[in-house]
């Protein structure tokens, strides 16, 4: 029913993140692979996809790097929070009364999602394009039948098994869109990230309110 970004945990995470553009000068725009491969930016959060381009771009620096789990954040018992916000692709089938139809496009996106299916388009691009085309499967079985070595499969796995799915809510669009807004008047403007928060937590509950009421949910 509402957003709980105005918590002070929520609050805390906020000037945190906002401070590394701040306070320690991160840029909000550049080319990491070109920077990586130069040293200028030695260490980065990205796609992990992104092992692909640096395997074809960077080749002088081939085996001099590799990947690792996301900066993780301790919490009180000692241990390491390295959780992250999971996000993909989807098979969708069109809705029809021909149940023909239905029946056929359920049972290809049974096989095209099936883990031998997977594996094959996955070592038939890479055969044919090389390490550029390392196949990004969420298919888990498949994964650990593709060309990653033990050590890059492990840390894959490991940190598949701590992404956190962004719950959909009616209204929750507005939720990424003013969380951007604020971030960009704190980093470019330099305003307070607390009221700057807490300004847009208001208008997000408010667009939250508007779609429940337009779907007939309850509201506070």
């Amino acid at each position: 029913m509402k957003t709980l970004i105005d918590s002070e945990s929520g609050v805390k995470a906020f000037k945190q993140y906002t401070s590394l553009y701040n306070d320690y000068g991160l840029p909000t725009v550049y080319d990491f692979v070109s920077r990586f491969r130069s040293g200028e930016m030695p260490i980065g959060v990205a796609n992990y996809s992104t092992y692909n381009t640096l395997m074809v771009s960077a080749p002088e620096i081939r085996g001099l790097w590799d990947f690792t789990l996301f900066p993780g954040t301790e919490k009180a018992d000692g241990t390491v929070d390295h959780s992250v916000h999971a996000q993909g692709l989807c098979c969708m089938m069109i809705a029809t009364d021909n149940e023909q139809v239905k029946q056929n496009a359920w049972e290809f996106m049974k096989w095209w999602v099936s883990a031998d299916t997977q594996v094959r388009f996955g070592r038939e691009i890479e055969s044919i394009l090389g390490s550029s085309a390392r196949y990004t499967t969420a298919n888990t079985e498949a994964l650990r039948q593709l060309a990653w070595s033990a050590d890059q499969l492990e840390v894959l796995e490991t940190q598949m098994a701590q992404t956190v799915g962004f719950r959909e809510i009616a209204g929750g669009y507005s939720t990424t869109r003013h969380m951007t807004n604020a971030i960009r008047r704190v980093i470019n403007s330099k305003e307070d990230a607390r009221e700057t928060l807490l300004t847009y937590a208001r208008t997000i509950n408010e667009e939250i309110r508007v779609k429940r009421r337009e779907f007939n949910l309850p509201v506070e």
